[in-house]
């Protein structure tokens, strides 16, 4: 494939965003996932607020250091993606395949505030140092299909404060030196999770 047929290959693909479909390989007439430069031209071309990676698989993709505020990635597939260094706030994930995807941010740059996570699946996903302030993994009368699974996740030196994790399913996930100020964890599964809060004045919900 030529650098012209690449081009309109890929613009085809964010015409498909466009429409909000963001179908599945398979569907959009190639054999690949998104890409990171799938995602650049689509920045190019739509506002953030209107961009819907709706069902679009990003298997693997490489997003990081991308600001990403505001974009839906709502029943996504980013299984093993790479998003370090990205700013997420406001943006939806509900119901999005992250398992074993690489959310760090050890310097500070990782940024999920006020995020749509409900349903999402971090399940083993690395998410250490994240900064997840007032996000909505979980609320009272959610049925278990809506609820965040972050089952093995790493969240070490994470920030939680103000989330909403209500019923969260937490087992075996590592939270060294976790913030987790005014959190609602009631109901969480803690099965088997490492855990060590730090801050003098923390408020948690889990009972």
């Amino acid at each position: 494939m030529n650098g012209s047929q690449g081009s309109r290959s890929a613009f085809g693909r964010i015409r498909e965003l466009e429409a909000g479909m963001g179908p599945a390989p398979a569907e959009s007439g190639t054999d690949r996932p998104f890409t990171r430069q799938d995602v650049l031209i689509a920045l190019a071309r739509i506002p953030a607020g209107d961009l819907r990676f709706q069902a679009a698989d990003f298997t693997g993709a490489d997003l990081s250091h991308l600001d990403l505020n505001h974009i839906k990635f709502k029943r996504a597939k980013m299984e093993k993606c790479d998003l370090s260094h990205s700013i997420l706030n406001h943006s939806v994930f509900d119901y999005a395949d992250l398992r074993e995807a690489k959310l760090e941010r050890p310097r500070r740059t990782l940024d999920f505030q006020k995020a749509q996570l409900l349903g999402a699946k971090f399940n083993h996903a690395n998410l250490s140092g994240v900064y997840a302030k007032s996000c909505v993994m979980g609320q009272q009368g959610d049925v278990s299909a809506n609820i965040a699974n972050l089952e093995g996740a790493k969240l070490n030196d994470a920030v939680l404060d103000g989330s909403k994790m209500y019923g969260v399913n937490l087992k075996k996930a590592e939270m060294n030196k976790v913030s987790l100020a005014d959190c609602d964890m009631r109901t969480a599964i803690l099965t088997g999770v490492t855990l060590l809060v730090r801050g003098r004045s923390i408020t948690v919900l889990i009972f």
